[in-house]
């Protein structure tokens, strides 16, 4: 999905946020905003905001996260979840 665009409302329904950031986690924000393809950062915040709701569904559901590689499974810690 890398580079692809989400869809977005109409516009009238679009609400303006103003979000303090050190200069470190904007740094961070624009550095993922380039990996991840996006447009904005607003997309990465509304792409972040999915996967913390979808997380935290699944964490309620008593559903644990884990990454896999060659074999090695470790648990996966989301911050807040």
């Amino acid at each position: 999905m890398k580079g692809k665009k989400a869809a977005r409302e109409p516009e009238e329904s679009i609400v303006r946020l103003t979000v303090d950031l050190t200069k470190d986690a904007h740094d961070e924000l624009e550095a993922l905003r380039r990996r991840l393809g996006f447009a904005s950062k607003a997309e990465v915040f509304r792409r972040s905001l999915k996967l913390l709701d979808q997380a935290t569904s699944y964490r309620e559901q008593g559903w644990e996260f884990r990454a896999e590689r060659d074999g090695e499974t470790v648990p996966v810690f989301v911050l807040g979840v």
